[in-house]
């Protein structure tokens, strides 16, 4: 194992049509992140998470997903905006409330 987080893995046409539907536009921001295959993994958990009923579903993942965010959003206000770390969690919170609607 090389520890690179890149990969070759293509995304499931749902998942770009779930970005497309959320206004999510196709960067080269947007394409750099989802080259990072755990940022993939998440990605595609929230998409199934909103495809099958998203805050209805159930109200637990609902509020872990929020607890997630605001962790996420905390951690980007510690951090700062120059540390490239940051750029990444901000696009999963950012992900993550569009999935809660």
């Amino acid at each position: 194992m090389d520890g690179s987080n890149e990969c070759d893995y293509a995304l499931s046409s749902l998942v770009y049509d779930w970005l497309a539907e959320k206004g999510v536009g196709n960067s080269k921001t947007r394409r750099a992140k989802l080259r990072n295959r755990r940022m993939q993994q998440l990605l595609e958990t929230l998409v199934m998470f909103d495809r099958l009923g998203g805050p209805a579903l159930c109200p637990r993942s609902t509020a872990l997903l929020e607890g997630l965010r605001a962790s996420l959003l905390g951690t980007c206000e510690s951090y700062g905006v120059q540390n490239g770390f940051v750029s990444y969690l901000r696009f999963l919170a950012n992900l993550i409330d569009k999935a809660l609607g």
